[in-house]
């Protein structure tokens, strides 16, 4: 992954997480960033990622009769209008689909959503193209915890034994499994996820 295009990434990682910066939240950047970079560059970043949330200045002139909220939101906006442009001609959908995970991830770290965190989850799946049933199926299957959460045609759930109640999706029994494995199928997106509870 080229330099511009992780800064871009990260870019994205601040804006969402500017209200509050909690140790999870940064757990996940760190793990998303050691998945591309070695120490040294995963120091770098997060150096990086800890600038662009301090400066939080706006992006364009302030507009007239507008308040700050509004004000916020257009910065936001054209900030991830911006980044949208160059990770759409970078990533797969694929890419684009983990980047969007780990962006919910990122925002569900701290159990605490605010609407404009919400909101911008949203608006950036959408600058990135992510079909709006994948990213509703994407943020369900990051939220979910168990079968039941995880109850989708869309989702594979392997774990040790029979679940409790009749899963609309496929489910495999897999002996001595500590735990649960799901997997998501995005339809539209032509990809799959992956994750383990």
């Amino acid at each position: 992954m080229s330099e511009e295009l992780l800064k871009a990434i990260i870019q994205f990682f601040a804006i969402v997480a500017k209200e509050r910066i909690t140790e999870d939240e940064r757990t996940i950047i760190k793990e998303f960033l050691s998945l591309h970079l070695n120490q040294d560059g995963l120091r770098y970043y997060l150096t990086l990622f800890d600038d662009f949330c301090k400066s939080n200045k706006p992006a364009h002139a302030q507009l007239a009769n507008v308040d700050e909220a509004t004000q916020e939101f257009v910065d936001d906006w054209a900030q991830i209008m911006q980044i949208a442009r160059k990770v759409n001609q970078a990533l797969t959908m694929q890419q684009k689909a983990v980047l969007v995970i780990k962006i919910i991830e990122l925002v569900f770290a701290g159990e605490d959503l605010s609407e404009r965190q919400s909101n911008l989850i949203f608006y950036i799946g959408e600058a990135l193209k992510i079909p709006s049933k994948d990213f509703r199926a994407m943020r369900a299957f990051v939220l979910g915890h168990d079968a039941d959460e995880l109850d989708s045609k869309n989702i594979l759930i392997i774990d040790e034994g029979p679940i409790a109640h009749e899963h609309n999706g496929p489910h495999l029994t897999a002996k001595n499994l500590s735990g649960m494995i799901a997997i998501l199928r995005l339809t539209d997106s032509h990809c799959t996820l992956t994750v383990c509870h």
